[in-house]
């Protein structure tokens, strides 16, 4: 029963989510004016070149923008317009600059696709994320190159660390990777299972903390000294914190565990 209960609720948030009111002429108008300013950014229009042509649309998704490869656009979802910083809408510009990387990767997507059925689901989710990765990396270079810093320090993408096996990690803690079997499992004979590297699902209590020093983990090889030098300081504060945590001593020793894990993961590249 508990088990039908959460699938309700589950259906239930998504139906809410897909069924959101939201004003089309402002997002219309917002839209227009952001690629207005991407248009100054010569790397969107080699994107454009490389493309060719491509419609942004905007409407309720499960996920903040994807690409629709089979109609030849880019699905954004409204919550995405509700943040502007000065005259930006850094959360449009950094997913349309992604999604369109992701885009020029088409032929790649699609050879992943075809050639599923010789892979085994770890193969197939671990490479499709290498291809996310790979956008997120040209995504990251063009933010920093042409945002502020006080803009793109804040903005998730331009933190996405270069070691993929730290990427990874963090895609599977979010759910990402899971997503990602959940759309495509159809694709493998029935019965097949997505596991992912970690040692057992990271607990909904160590969620907090491991996502927390992934990301520090990231950071601290960052070439701007005010990240990395405050990644490495607070890195360290962390860990002395989830070590010497005496008011919860077992979370204590299995985040201790999780700590050792990703220093481990982090040597096998």
């Amino acid at each position: 029963m508990a088990n039908s209960s959460s699938k309700f609720e589950a259906y239930m948030t998504v139906q809410a989510r897909l069924n959101r009111d939201f004003d089309e002429a402002a997002v219309s108008a917002i839209l227009d004016e952001v690629c207005d300013y991407l248009g100054t950014i010569p790397e969107y229009t080699q994107l454009l070149d490389t493309i060719g042509r491509i419609e942004f649309v905007v409407e309720n998704c499960l996920s903040p923008a994807y690409c629709d490869f089979e109609n030849s656009c880019i699905k954004l979802d409204p919550s995405l317009f509700e943040k502007k910083c000065g005259n930006i809408y850094p959360l449009v510009v950094e997913s349309i600059l992604f999604e369109m990387n992701n885009y020029t990767e088409k032929a790649a997507f699609d050879c992943l696709l075809s050639g599923a059925r010789a892979m085994t689901p770890d193969q197939f989710v671990e490479e499709f994320e290498r291809l996310e990765h790979r956008s997120a990396l040209k995504t990251k270079a063009i933010l920093r190159k042409h945002f502020e810093f006080d803009l793109w320090k804040n903005a998730s993408l331009s933190h996405i660390p270069n070691d993929f096996r730290l990427h990874y990690l963090k895609q599977q803690v979010t759910g990402h990777s899971q997503d990602i079997w959940a759309r495509l499992s159809h694709l493998f004979p029935q019965g097949s299972d997505y596991r992912g590297i970690w040692k057992g699902e990271v607990a909904k209590d160590e969620k907090t903390y491991v996502l927390a020093l992934l990301d520090l983990y990231g950071r601290i090889s960052d070439p701007v000294p005010a990240i990395s030098v405050a990644a490495t300081k607070n890195l360290h504060f962390l860990k002395r914190h989830i070590r010497t945590n005496r008011e919860n001593p077992e979370l204590s020793a299995r985040l201790s565990g999780r700590i050792r894990e990703i220093e481990r993961k982090q040597l096998l590249l």
